[in-house]
């Protein structure tokens, strides 16, 4: 039985250095500027530029006043209803919605909140350890994918990562219908595992956001991305509040 309260108070503290250094961060400049704040704009971009020799931000204070001017002209136009009339904006919607959703309704949120209880419940002795292995798949998956990024066609990759992540959930279901599960077939089933999270941390995990982003383009690019992050949470939520019941 895993002691949550202990859990949380070790790690408590590291979350510590997160919070320390916090105060000395500069503010986002483009936020200043958005907020009309402009002489802290300047202080926040010498703050982030304080090891580059002679600083000048006039350059950088003009690149984000014409951003910013950009910016608002386009709130102007943009509406929230136009997200549903305009059958242009609702196809934008529908699509960066839907890579948002599409990238969360696969049930990897099951690896990722209920993998130590999914291992302990096949016989695996190490439980822990196959969850630190899973989350340094993940940072190794995630970091590969951005470095491979731009190299890779998107089409290729959802195609070939989709297909890993249908096999093996093809298999893991199929392992999974043994009434007695041995040492052998236990192991397997977390290695299939292991490929549906590297798969999906390599291909749909990064390239939904990526997607729903190039999406969103135009004046409602703010309102679109808002109704995206929020299906994303959504999604995320009903499987992973559902995943236990249908477990």
């Amino acid at each position: 039985m895993i002691n949550l309260t202990k859990t949380s108070i070790k790690r408590g503290p590291s979350e510590a250095p997160e919070d320390v250094h916090l105060p000395f961060l500069a503010e986002s400049p483009v936020w200043l500027m958005r907020k009309g704040r402009t002489e802290k704009a300047e202080r926040s971009l010498r703050k982030i530029h304080k090891s580059t020799n002679n600083y000048e931000a006039t350059m950088d204070m003009n690149i984000l006043e014409d951003e910013v001017a950009r910016e608002m002209a386009a709130e102007a136009n943009s509406t929230w209803a136009s997200l549903i009339r305009d059958p242009i904006e609702r196809r934008k919607v529908i699509s960066a919605c839907g890579a948002m959703i599409s990238q969360q309704i696969n049930s990897i949120q099951f690896f990722y909140s209920y993998g130590l209880v999914f291992a302990q419940s096949i016989g695996i002795s190490q439980p822990f350890t196959i969850s630190l292995i899973t989350n340094l798949l993940q940072v190794v998956a995630v970091a590969v994918s951005v470095a491979l990024g731009n190299k890779v066609p998107r089409r290729m990759n959802l195609l070939v990562t989709t297909i890993m992540m249908f096999c093996a959930f093809i298999i893991v279901g199929g392992f999974g219908t043994r009434k007695e599960l041995t040492t052998g077939f236990s192991t397997a089933i977390v290695v299939f595992s292991y490929i549906v999270i590297i798969a999906f941390n390599f291909g749909l995990g990064p390239l939904a956001f990526a997607m729903a982003s190039e999406y969103s383009a135009g004046r409602n690019r703010n309102k679109i991305m808002s109704c995206a992050i929020v299906s994303f949470f959504l999604t995320v939520w009903v499987i992973a509040f559902t995943s236990p019941y249908l477990y």
